[in-house]
């Protein structure tokens, strides 16, 4: 419903930004981004300036999901990123005034893109070669200019179908951010 509701130039096989903490936005952008082919390239919130720039230059991301807290640093990425022409807030919105937003960026709320999804849903479509890249799982970037790591769906298979044995009930606990490989 999420990339139904993106129906802005976002097409298969491009990357799209996603920086927040951990929550139900994230993984519905995520997993609908999967589902219809969209590569998903997670964003620490630690970044600094430098850093967010080179991941947005480096993978010509056009659209970015975030969350308030990190929003200014995507207004202020704006004028060094020339790919970057969506922004999507995941979250509530607070008191927060936007009319500043830099000219060439259009910010769209996530609450009405899933809507918008849902009035206008496509049929998820996923063709895979076995070898199509999934995301892009940045470092953190401690040893020079952050790098991507490629997930292909080769790489998710294996961890879905292997044999874990996992007590039961199985319950998992994430502490660390989504923007590892923890989804």
């Amino acid at each position: 419903m999420i990339v139904d509701g993106l129906k802005i130039g976002v097409v298969q096989r491009e990357f799209v930004g996603i920086c927040g903490k951990n929550q139900l936005e994230w993984y519905i952008t995520d997993y609908a981004c999967f589902l219809y082919g969209v590569v998903t390239v997670s964003i620490h919130t630690t970044f600094d300036q430098k850093s967010t720039n080179h991941v947005i230059n480096n993978a010509e991301l056009k659209c970015v999901f975030c969350d308030l807290d990190v929003i200014d640093k995507y207004f202020a990425a704006a004028k060094d990123c020339p790919s970057l022409k969506y922004l999507v807030l995941m979250g509530p919105r607070g008191s927060r005034n936007f009319d500043a937003v830099p000219e060439g960026v259009t910010l769209l709320f996530w609450d009405e893109v899933f809507k918008k999804g849902q009035a206008e849903a496509i049929e998820p479509y996923y063709e895979s070669s076995g070898k199509e890249i999934v995301t892009l799982i940045y470092t953190s970037g401690s040893t020079g200019d952050p790098k991507g790591a490629i997930i292909t769906d080769t790489i998710l298979n294996v961890d879905f179908t292997s044999d874990y044995s996992a007590p039961e009930p199985f319950v998992q606990l994430s502490f660390s951010p989504l923007a590892h490989s923890e989804r």
